[in-house]
């Protein structure tokens, strides 16, 4: 007989049972004296608790044992290698000698009792299949371990005949807890999911979508067989797609796009199938995915009035956006307002046409989360005025300016309405708009440089030259410029056609790099019509020449200027106060000669990869004519730049939101060559799906897990907790309530149940204030259905941690208890903390006697 302990560290403590005893007398003062014997009463009533909370056994030889068999009855366990261990359990109780008491428990998620203890002849197996109350669903081995309890003291084995899949607990944590107990572990290795299994792995894809958008979702097939497998895409239980895949012995992805669905909850489904595979558990051929489809993305293409985004607006269109074009002016100033967009394109927008206020509300709808993207051209970046302002900081790009040695060859033409409205004065200079109108011819010149060209046509019922085309020098030009405009009178009709089919004539063969024709009209041409116009600007636009318009006053024909500057691919001015005009002349001509602005043909290179050139080759992009000029911040990304290798595309996170920067333009000028580029549509629709906000970016995160047969959901967040009073529901696939509505409160401290058999997919709605969200939630199949990479070794560690042994379905079953036959090796495990404890309990009453004989000092 040997003595041992299960906390022999405790036994350290009777070691102060002395002090522990005389340090109330120590440290107070008592109206008593205590007698020694009394003083060793207690201090032995104290050493045998101590002794006994200790836990002293005793191992005895004997012949009796006890062994219980645990049978993993979960899922992952192939259902012919579950018949056999049952088979190889049954033999070996059989075999059990007259001695052996047998004990039986089923378990996977939960373990349950099906016979014993008792006799081997007396226990049955039969009641081990389908067992009510054992959830397949996981693997929980510690709680299958942690059954010792049951067991009598003495001579207790265990046999584990399991996969050793665990998906819940910790085995290893019971093992030294067994060793100490001196309960052997051995262990029937069971065949579970193999790596080999043809199956489902898993399935990555959005669980939110915009409508239209081009997600996709891949599913990860894996056998180590070779052979030919159906992957299948349902969505609602509709096939959608199905494809064939050849294996090769190894795993495969295999990618669909997301069908275009309606809004709303619905549930896509991948299933497998094949022939020839190695095919034990059928869970895993199928994996559902939750996912909810929002509206169509709402875009706002911003443009000066008159500018040019038709071509932009169709091929977004095309793309699947909901496109609202605004004049920039109308821009809204409130970041509430612009919410309305999912993503906001400025086309060409300069800066002037923003206000502090929209250039402010701009910048927190990015930050806050919205999309923005900015597009060039000969009125935006550095032309444009963005330099240090508000718009410029949000970008991804700063604003640079050449060294002149880049800058383009400029040729500006001003044709005036010398029309007898023309002599009408401005209310408040005084001044009439013909004056008016001679000074913009100045102020334009001014914005020119030493080397550019200017010209002036007036023109009433028929055209004439007031300035000829001249190159500006280095010396002062404007005394020359004002001689020869100082005779425009105003008198006579107004006929624009010939005067611009004049000036187009001329402005032809100047040898510069920009040409651009500026008119400037108060009245309303009679003679041609507009698709006359429209044939003189496209030639004007295949030889190169831009036209921007100002319309002066409500009695110009507003409707013809505006179709001329969207025509010429110019800007469209309505000039309500004639004392605008010098300032918007100056500004056409500062953008048509911008030092940000450089020109010459290119093939875009591609610096770096993204899902914005998805489908898309610069080997096929056509050549840009120009772009404008900038630099790219610290934290942005270059995909694409230009042969100099300026910045051309350029995004970069803002706060919460996403920032585009294209320095070319949208096809009116730099980027004309584009118009009959079949991937113009592809193009743009892949920059706004970059730009656009993430739709599952909520202010909640959801995550599920099974329990028996509830899945239950928790709630998190990384910035604010639910409030109790928040609402959350539960809604399947058919929009009928399965769970809710469940407050906050409960929802923190419990996560909400849903009934697993109403899934495998809900969308949950959470109202917490002002917040409304909905998530998609799916049960995906779990652990139970996968190739555990640590089962082997599991069930190894247990057995040889404990002193066990390692069984396999092909040893012979008896020698479970052949192992230990020999009665005289054999010993049992005996509690005696009751020994202690008893000695205590009398000398607590010899403490009590001696007490009525204590003498008190008076």
């Amino acid at each position: 007989m040997t003595l041992s302990w299960f906390r022999p560290e405790l036994l350290w403590w009777v070691f102060a049972v002395p002090v522990a005893v005389m340090l109330p007398f120590l440290l107070f003062r008592v109206r008593y004296r205590i007698r020694p014997t009394a003083m060793a009463l207690r201090s032995g009533i104290l050493a045998l608790l101590i002794v006994a909370l200790a836990g002293p056994v005793v191992l005895v030889d004997g012949a009796s044992s006890t062994t219980m068999f645990l049978m993993d009855r979960s899922g992952s366990v192939q259902p012919s290698s579950m018949d056999a261990g049952q088979s190889w359990v049954e033999a070996a109780i059989d075999s059990a000698g007259n001695d052996d008491a047998v004990m039986v428990a089923g378990f996977g998620g939960t373990v349950q009792r099906i016979g014993g203890p008792g006799d081997a002849a007396g226990v049955s197996l039969a009641g081990l299949i389908d067992v009510e109350g054992i959830e397949t669903e996981n693997t929980n081995i510690q709680a299958a371990l942690s059954q010792t309890g049951a067991l009598p003291v003495g001579g207790a084995r265990i046999v584990l005949v399991s996969d050793g899949a665990e998906t819940e607990g910790q085995a290893r944590e019971e093992i030294d807890a067994l060793a100490g107990a001196g309960v052997p572990v051995d262990v029937v290795r069971l065949r579970g999911v193999e790596q080999g299994e043809f199956r489902i792995s898993g399935v990555s894809g959005p669980s939110v979508t915009w409508q239209g958008s081009q997600a996709e979702l891949t599913a990860y097939v894996e056998s180590d067989q070779p052979g030919t497998a159906t992957v299948e895409l349902l969505a609602d239980g509709d096939v959608m797609e199905s494809r064939e895949v050849a294996l090769d012995g190894a795993g495969a992805g295999v990618t669909f796009a997301v069908p275009d669905l309606d809004p709303g909850f619905h549930v896509l489904s991948v299933q497998l199938s094949g022939a020839g595979f190695d095919d034990a558990v059928q869970q895993n051929n199928q994996w559902p995915l939750g996912i909810i489809v929002r509206d169509a993305p709402r875009v706002a293409v911003v443009s000066p009035v008159g500018g040019n985004s038709g071509q932009l607006v169709d091929a977004l269109e095309t793309q699947g956006f909901g496109i609202d074009t605004i004049d920039s002016p109308t821009l809204p100033n409130s970041p509430d307002d612009l919410a309305v967009w999912d993503v906001i394109v400025l086309n060409n927008v300069p800066a002037w046409d923003l206000d502090v206020d929209t250039q402010t509300a701009l910048e927190e709808y990015a930050r806050s989360g919205g999309g923005v993207m900015v597009l060039g051209g000969t009125a935006s970046f550095g032309p444009g005025a963005y330099a240090t302002t508000t718009l410029e900081s949000m970008l991804p790009v700063t604003v640079k300016v050449t060294d002149g040695r880049d800058r383009p060859r400029v040729a500006v033409l001003l044709i005036i309405d010398r029309s007898g409205s023309m002599s009408y004065g401005e209310s408040t200079s005084g001044q009439s708009k013909i004056e008016l109108a001679r000074q913009g011819v100045v102020t334009a010149a001014s914005a020119l440089v030493t080397g550019d060209q200017v010209g002036v046509i007036a023109f009433n019922d028929e055209p004439a030259w007031a300035l000829e085309m001249m190159t500006l020098t280095g010396e002062d030009p404007a005394s020359l410029i004002k001689g020869s405009i100082s005779e425009l009178h105003p008198d006579g009709g107004t006929e624009l056609f010939p005067a611009l089919q004049v000036a187009i004539d001329g402005l032809r063969n100047v040898d510069a790099d920009v040409r651009h024709i500026v008119v400037l009209s108060d009245g309303r041409s009679r003679g041609a019509e507009r698709d006359s116009y429209f044939r003189l600007l496209d030639d004007a636009g295949a030889d190169g020449i831009t036209v921007s318009t100002l319309a002066l006053g409500t009695d110009a024909d507003v409707g013809l200027l505006e179709d001329l500057a969207e025509e010429g691919n110019g800007r469209y001015h309505f000039v309500s106060d004639a004392t605008q005009i010098p300032q918007i002349t100056f500004e056409e001509a500062r953008a048509a000669g911008s030092q940000s602005v450089l020109r010459g043909s290119f093939a875009p290179v591609q610096l770096a990869p993204s899902p914005i050139m998805s489908n898309v080759s610069t080997q096929e992009m056509p050549p840009l004519d120009g772009y404008n000029f900038a630099g790219a911040r610290p934290g942005a990304q270059v995909v694409l730049a230009s042969d100099r290798r300026d910045p051309l595309l350029v995004k970069w996170q803002f706060g919460l939101g996403r920032v585009i920067a294209w320095t070319g333009d949208s096809g009116s000028d730099f980027a004309s060559t584009w118009a009959t580029w079949d991937g113009y549509d592809r193009f743009w629709g892949n920059a706004l799906s970059w730009v656009l906000p993430d739709p599952a970016n909520q202010q909640f995160a959801v995550g599920v897990e099974q329990s028996g047969d509830q899945a239950i959901v928790s709630i998190s967040s990384d910035s604010l907790a639910l409030t109790s009073s928040a609402q959350i529901r539960v809604r399947d696939q058919s929009g009928d309530i399965v769970a809710g509505p469940v407050d906050g409160a409960s929802v923190s401290a419990g996560g909400v149940s849903i009934p697993v058999e109403t899934g495998p997919a809900w969308v949950m709605e959470i109202a917490d204030g002002s917040i409304e969200e909905r998530h998609a939630v799916t049960l995906a199949p779990g652990e139970e259905w996968q190739p555990s990479v640590e089962g082997a070794e599991l069930l190894n560690a247990i057995a040889v941690g404990t002193g066990g042994r390692v069984f396999d379905l092909d040893d012979e079953p008896a020698s479970v208890f052949q192992g230990d036959a020999d009665a005289s090796a054999r010993q049992e495990v005996r509690a005696v903390w009751w020994v202690p404890t008893l000695l205590a309990v009398l000398l607590f009453i010899g403490d009590i006697a001696a007490r009525l004989g204590v003498r008190f000092n008076r």
